[in-house]
């Protein structure tokens, strides 16, 4: 007959506690896991807005008969909500104006696809300035949503 010494084995109690240190590692991994897809996403947005920003700064460069004019007379000067237009200028001849409209149409259509309803973007001019700003919701700590804004300071 084989005699046992005290540590021959591992009582209940210890595989217990090893489940339980074990379960709390695999826990804090777990909301690692969640932040890490959380940040990704917001740093996603941001990538997004930038490029949103820089899309309108070429639609600008391109036009620029309506980004020269005199502030408060340009085409770009003072954009917000979502455009209207009555051209398609990838089918048809625009003006310049008609441009300027059909940019900010498709601009702020795909601002409010990307970031949500009343977040299309804006477009100001402070003399010979543009402003180019695009605003997102981020989910907070608590659960709640932060209003995130990104500035873009254009001059053509």
């Amino acid at each position: 007959m084989t005699e046992y010494g005290k540590n021959a084995g591992f009582s209940l109690i210890e595989v217990l506690i090893a489940v339980l240190v074990l379960s709390i590692g695999l826990l804090g991994m777990a909301a690692l896991q969640s932040l890490g897809i959380r940040f990704t996403h917001d740093a996603y947005l941001l990538t997004v807005a930038t490029q949103q920003a820089e899309d309108m700064a070429e639609r600008m460069r391109t036009n620029p008969s309506e980004t020269i004019k005199l502030a408060g007379t340009g085409g770009y000067d003072s954009l917000s909500g979502l455009g209207v237009s009555t051209v398609d200028c990838e089918t048809a001849t625009c003006i310049s104006t008609d441009r300027a409209l059909f940019d900010h149409a498709q601009w702020s259509a795909f601002n409010q696809s990307l970031f949500g309803v009343g977040k299309e973007g804006s477009v100001t001019r402070n003399g010979d300035v543009f402003n180019i700003s695009l605003n997102w919701s981020e989910i907070n700590n608590s659960g709640g949503a932060d209003t995130k804004k990104y500035i873009m300071v254009f001059k053509p």
